[in-house]
């Protein structure tokens, strides 16, 4: 995962304080939220389902149709 990976760099840099960590923290979930973002557009292009929630996609009212079409969803 990202955090252990940063928590390893810190570590041999020998920056490993709360803080650091801490901000590793946090930097690795951002990390992992745009793999995940960067991952939804070619998976929708694909046909594959890029496992959003249905409940999400209607909060910001976006039809599976839309999201599988891929293009529709940046012309609104």
């Amino acid at each position: 995962t990202y955090s252990n990976m940063l928590y390893i760099l810190l570590k041999e840099g020998k920056l490993d304080t709360l803080e650091s960590e801490h901000a590793a923290s946090h930097l690795a979930k951002s990390m992992g939220m745009v793999a995940f973002l960067k991952g939804i557009l070619p998976l929708a292009h694909e046909g594959l389902d890029p496992g959003i929630p249905i409940n999400l996609l209607s909060a910001h009212r976006i039809s599976q149709s839309q999201l599988l079409e891929a293009n529709s969803i940046w012309d609104s």
